[in-house]
């Protein structure tokens, strides 16, 4: 005779849902030994949703910075060629202004990149402090686990 009964569904265990006709027993039907178990559990399932929440947010953040950092190294590269061809231009210039035969071309080349070099310097300290502005990492992380901090404080009272 064939068994009639319908099987259970697996549920993986750190799933939250509950089983059809699963019913939890009233607090006080229940052992400490039941009730440090279960909170055991619970904090071995909360510990590793955190830790994927943690490896999911920070693969975010580096794909993000990744993107970033590979469309500012594509721009700046462009703009360091075109600013190199201005700079012996401009210095060019500058030189047959104060010597009409070119024989001070080297100083006007010399002021140019010197005012370039200025500016690329206020540049990269404005970079640098808007990184250092930047939020911390896994922010998100973070926050719920102080959150999940104080929830076990509260379970263990």
């Amino acid at each position: 005779m064939a068994d009639s009964r319908t099987p259970t569904p697996e549920v993986p265990p750190d799933s939250v849902a509950l089983v059809e006709g699963d019913r939890q027993p009233a607090p006080a039907d229940r052992s400490l030994s039941d009730l440090l178990s279960e909170l055991s559990a619970e904090t071995t399932t909360l510990v590793k949703q955190e830790v994927r929440l943690a490896k999911a947010e920070a693969r975010e953040e580096i794909r993000e910075a990744a993107k970033g950092v590979g469309e500012a190294a594509a721009g700046g590269a462009v703009a360091y060629t075109g600013l190199i061809a201005l700079v012996i231009g401009l210095g060019w210039g500058l030189g047959l202004l104060f010597d009409d035969d070119g024989g001070l071309i080297w100083l006007g080349i010399t002021l140019a990149g010197l005012a370039v070099a200025l500016v690329g310097a206020f540049m990269l300290k404005k970079g640098r402090d808007h990184l250092k502005a930047l939020s911390a990492p896994l922010d998100t992380t973070t926050q719920t686990l102080k959150e999940d901090k104080q929830w076990i404080k509260e379970e263990t009272r």
